[in-house]
């Protein structure tokens, strides 16, 4: 006895058949978010034949657009020769299953494989956060962020985008999307806190931010002037009236300013 196995790829909601000796037709369909219905119909001649045994097996092959999976547990269980449906269920949100049944094709001493497959729709908001929020190559006025992605597996659906949240010291909050895990931001204050949170979304919603992570831009010119001038006040040196009348001055002009 050896097997066909069947490597067409078929339309939606139907298997593979090769031959037709035994199956005339296979099809699937979801009958809820954890449930799928197989059925198929035996062809005339074999279903006059009390001899032939269907078997079916199933397992999972792939989280989402993630990587397939290797190893799976694969379920199998004989079937009665007049069953005409089975139902696959617990099925997980997401995911992409295969399954096949077998049966003898009587005249041929052969087997006949009706191989399917589907996948079950997202459901669920993400589980988990984006990785490791990176600042670098701070300025005046811009900043380099970065972040990594979240595992495949932990996203519950295909991710769409990313949103950066800066909250200045002001604050004022900018929300901001990207596809990509790095990005320059720009517009910024010289010599002034901010706090950074990313979080991924997917077809169902956004994931939960990330902690805090700050940074300060590099202070102005002028900001670093009158920082110097303060510590030389607060050391005593140029403390004569005139001078002090010119900080205050600058001060002034410097919150107005800002």
């Amino acid at each position: 006895m050896f097997y066909i196995w069947i490597v067409l790829l078929c339309s939606s909601g139907l298997a593979c058949v090769q031959g037709g000796q035994v199956f005339r037709s296979v099809e699937h369909k979801q009958v809820s978010d954890s449930e799928v219905q197989v059925s198929w119909v035996i062809s005339p001649a074999q279903a006059l034949s009390w001899n032939y045994k269907i078997s079916h097996t199933f397992h999972l092959s792939q989280i989402g657009d993630c990587q397939p999976v290797l190893r799976s547990t694969q379920i199998s269980r004989q079937l009665e020769s007049s069953q005409t449906f089975l139902r696959l269920t617990g099925l997980q949100a997401w995911r992409t299953y295969q399954y096949k049944l077998k049966a003898p094709v009587t005249y041929f001493k052969q087997e006949e494989v009706a191989t399917g497959t589907f996948s079950t729709r997202p459901t669920r908001f993400p589980s988990s956060t984006v990785r490791n929020v990176h600042v670098e190559n701070v300025t005046q006025n811009s900043a380099d962020l970065s972040w990594q992605e979240p595992p495949c597996v932990e996203r519950n659906g295909p991710l769409r985008r990313f949103d950066v949240l800066l909250i200045g010291a002001d604050s004022q909050n900018v929300l901001n999307a990207y596809t990509g895990v790095c990005v320059t931001v720009g517009n910024l204050k010289a010599g002034t806190t901010y706090l950074v949170r990313v979080r991924y979304v997917n077809t169902i919603g956004p994931s939960p931010f990330t902690a805090d992570v700050s940074f300060t831009t590099s202070p102005s010119a002028f900001q670093r002037q009158m920082t110097q001038r303060r510590a030389s006040v607060n050391l005593g040196q140029d403390t004569d009236r005139s001078f002090c009348n010119v900080v205050f001055m600058q001060l002034a002009l410097f919150y107005s300013f800002f």
